[in-house]
């Protein structure tokens, strides 16, 4: 059974993260990504997963999908381009 699990979502670099604690059984996790936060072009998702077992030892699992955004018409690239000016803004 993990315990102490720790699960960071990342996209773009920019990181959420969430603590789980001890995980008994199967556990299905579902995450929803607003499309204005993507950018045009590739739009990189990594989730990060760490445990420990009963025994003290850690594990870590990492899985990326990348995401295309493409034919944005001029409105969606305005758009984009102040939600990742926001985006910038909220890392400093």
């Amino acid at each position: 059974t993990p315990t102490d699990m720790q699960v960071s979502f990342y996209l773009n670099g920019l990181p959420t993260q969430f603590h789980v604690g001890k995980l008994e059984g199967r556990h299905d996790f579902d995450m929803n990504v607003l499309g204005e936060t993507l950018e045009e072009g590739t739009n990189t998702m990594r989730l990060e997963a760490t445990w420990k077992d009963k025994r003290g030892r850690e594990y870590s699992k990492t899985e990326s999908i990348d995401i295309v955004l493409e034919n944005l018409s001029l409105g969606q690239k305005v758009k984009a381009l102040f939600n990742k000016l926001a985006n910038f803004l909220s890392t400093l």
